[in-house]
């Protein structure tokens, strides 16, 4: 019988040092504690942490467990490998996409990144929403008006004159 109570105690308590936290939790003295609960005391960052990589290293400051920054803000995080991936860049012009920390508007062509020579050609070029192109074929000064970036056109509406 008394073997009996002592199984039904450690099913029911169902400890597993091998089960990882679920997300937005901390690992706190053997139990999963929600992450943003400041109630948490602490003396230590060795208190407070989930053992996960992607969520950030939670620590302890003003003597309760904080959570911590996720350390791949804009790319991919692999909490297996313990490591933030590095973004593609698909269109290979040398600028990473701008979805995930890069700086490339248009990942997919490779004459659109910042730096890029604005053309006249209805294309962000140069991923900057303010510049025009330059064509300026009666060279008064003023840029074509068939130069347009988005809804922003040169005001030459007669480049011939």
């Amino acid at each position: 019988m008394r073997r009996l109570s002592v199984l039904l105690v450690l099913v029911a308590c169902g400890t597993s040092s091998d089960d990882p936290c679920p997300p937005g939790t901390m690992l706190i003295s053997g139990a999963c504690i929600d992450a943003g609960d400041s109630g948490i005391p602490c003396t230590s960052s060795l208190q407070c942490g989930d053992g996960l990589f992607c969520n950030g290293e939670e620590r302890c400051a003003g003597g309760r467990c904080v959570a911590g920054e996720p350390p791949c803000v804009a790319a991919l995080c692999v909490e297996d490998a313990g490591r933030c991936d590095e973004c593609e860049d698909r269109d290979d012009d040398g600028v990473p996409d701008a979805r995930c920390g890069g700086t490339d508007c248009d990942d997919a062509d490779p004459r659109t990144f910042p730096g890029a020579t604005e053309l006249c050609d209805d294309v962000d070029n140069d991923c900057d929403p303010s510049t025009l192109g330059s064509l300026d074929a009666d060279m008064d000064g003023v840029v074509s008006a068939v130069c347009c970036n988005g809804a922003r056109c040169g005001a030459d509406c007669n480049d011939g004159d």
